[in-house]
């Protein structure tokens, strides 16, 4: 990526926050309609055509992500001394949520073309993205929204403040969204891993008393021999 910002880039960066908002657009329609499935009036055909979209868009979307880094990193450095925290983080950010749907979005892909085979049948199967897909979708959807406005303060200068707020406006509740879905997910995560680890401790202290005690009867039991 040249040091300058192009109108190209800017435009591709358009262009998949706009991939990210339809992928999370089609999931309501997904969701709500698989919920309703078997009482409303609609064609399953139609609804395993929006499965066969929501793929698309996942692929599209993982095949852009080496992109998604450069621009939010570029951006992120170019704003290096008069940014705010937030578009500094940018880059991290990206890099965070790329990680994830590089390695959990094919597999979601193709879960949905599956399912759309299902629903072609006149099976009904479950729907909905994973919680920390939608998560990273809605993150990164926020990440090229900021990080457009952000470019073109590097662009216009002072110029181009308001429209790095407008783009603050749209974009941060995305990227708030998304980020606070997987601080959610990974929080339930930790808890989990303390009970699993709370109950392994349990058990094994089970295990010590129980073999303490089979050890105290075996004493018992050598002494009474030994007694007699």
């Amino acid at each position: 990526m040249s040091n300058k910002i192009t109108v190209a880039e800017q435009l591709r960066a358009v262009d998949l926050s706009n991939r990210c908002t339809r992928l999370l657009s089609l999931d309501m329609i997904w969701t709500g309609r698989m919920a309703r499935a078997g009482h409303d009036d609609f064609s399953f055909e139609e609804l395993a055509h929006v499965a066969r979209e929501m793929a698309t868009e996942i692929m599209g979307i993982r095949d852009e992500l080496p992109f998604v880094r450069e621009f939010a990193e570029h951006v992120s450095q170019e704003m290096d001394s008069i940014s705010t925290d937030l578009v500094k983080s940018l880059g991290r950010i990206a890099d965070d949520m790329a990680d994830y749907i590089t390695t959990y979005g094919p597999k979601e892909a193709d879960e949905l073309l599956l399912k759309a085979d299902v629903l072609v049948k006149g099976g009904v199967p479950d729907g909905d993205l994973p919680r920390r897909l939608w998560g990273a979708v809605s993150a990164v959807g926020g990440v090229l929204t900021i990080a457009g406005g952000a470019a073109c303060v590097v662009v216009l200068g002072p110029a181009g403040l308001p429209i790095l707020t407008a783009a603050g406006m749209v974009g941060g509740p995305l990227l708030g969204a998304g980020v606070g879905v997987l601080l959610e997910d990974k929080e339930q995560k930790k808890r989990a891993d303390e009970e699993e680890k709370r109950l392994a401790e349990e058990a094994e202290e089970r295990e010590e008393r129980v073999r303490k005690e089979v050890e105290k009867s075996k004493k018992k039991a050598r002494k009474k021999k030994d007694d007699e």
